[in-house]
């Protein structure tokens, strides 16, 4: 059996209600989250046992975040009670011609205060098989980018697969910090989502042009990383909104070729966590031996499930993303 643990900050994440701005509205809803605490609970919910390694402040409110996870079948043994402060950020939704706002709220958390001898990588990776982080962890903190190194190298010594989710947030850390360490990290790591930030060069320091990218070029940067690191797999994801909040979704996947997706077209309800729902669904494909091109339909079709569903993360069946995959949109009576 696959055992998942996920290494990243749980979050709370603010939002105005019914689409409101900042400044005009005072209502807002509240969710619990993070990239890979996300990708923890949808795995959860598709039956894999999954672990979050993390850490929040001892209040009521983060008592009841660890009653959320477990929940959802999440192991949250090793999430641990630090600290004086919680991460969390505010999002505005977009719509129509109106794109997502974000402002976080993440310093001095108590993630990012965590330091390499509060964590044992060889205890909270024990009976583990699969390690997952993202680009987002890595920018927290430097203590953290240390305590991530140890477990990378941790688990590559225990065979384990990892995964590493690129996510570059600007307003986090600066472009050539986040490819001098992804790069780093990067030989280690066996499943790579993500095209940027890392480098394809040593002195690589600019950002892939993707809106400007033929599919040529994109093909040309999944297998230049591919090489260079000696990834496994790459995977690569288009996505496209327009004014009618319409999200159109679209993936590749590199290994000895490049492999194209299905795309899928949904209205939108929520965008925040459609990333990780496709993380996860690319994750729940390859430890079920599908086919590589099986592997991004079922991406696609999570992600694509997760813009229509309100919150961080869901819990649905295996076969509720097939549906979707082959656009099954009648009523199931």
């Amino acid at each position: 059996m696959e055992r998942f643990l996920a290494f990243g900050e749980v979050l709370i994440r603010y939002t105005n209600k019914d689409n409101n701005i900042y400044s005009n509205g005072n209502l807002v809803e509240y969710f619990y989250g993070g990239s890979e605490a996300n990708i923890a609970a949808t795995l959860s919910g598709l039956g894999v046992e999954t672990s979050i390694l993390s850490a929040i402040p001892k209040n009521n409110m983060c008592d009841d975040i660890v009653r959320h996870f477990k929940g959802l079948g999440v192991n949250t043994k090793y999430i641990l009670r630090s600290g004086e402060k919680m991460g969390f950020y505010f999002t505005e939704r977009g719509t129509g011609v109106r794109g997502d706002s974000v402002i976080y709220d993440r310093k001095n958390s108590a993630f990012s205060k965590l330091t390499v001898e509060e964590i044992d990588p060889q205890e909270v990776l024990k009976d583990i098989t699969w390690f997952h982080f993202s680009g987002i962890t890595a920018a927290v903190s430097e203590g953290v980018r240390e305590i991530l190194k140890k477990l990378v190298l941790k688990a590559k010594d225990n065979k384990i697969t990892i995964s590493m989710d690129l996510n570059y947030r600007s307003k986090m850390w600066e472009i050539k910090e986040a490819k001098d360490f992804l790069s780093e990290i990067a030989p280690y790591v066996d499943i790579c989502f993500g095209i940027e930030p890392i480098k394809g060069s040593d002195d690589d320091y600019d950002l892939f042009n993707r809106d400007e990218a033929s599919a040529q070029d994109i093909e040309d940067r999944m297998k230049l990383l591919k090489d260079r690191y000696k990834f496994k797999y790459i995977f690569h994801t288009e996505r496209k909104n327009d004014s009618e909040n319409s999200n159109s979704y679209k993936a590749y996947a590199y290994s000895d070729k490049l492999y194209e997706s299905k795309t899928l077209k949904t209205n939108m309800i929520e965008r925040v966590g459609s990333g990780d729902a496709f993380v996860s669904g690319i994750i729940y494909g390859l430890i079920n031996n599908y086919s590589l091109k099986e592997t991004i339909d079922f991406g696609v079709a999570s992600a694509t499930l997760k813009c229509t569903i309100k919150g961080d993360h869901m819990i649905v069946s295996e076969s509720s993303i097939k549906e979707i995959g082959n656009m099954k949109i009648a009523i199931n009576r």
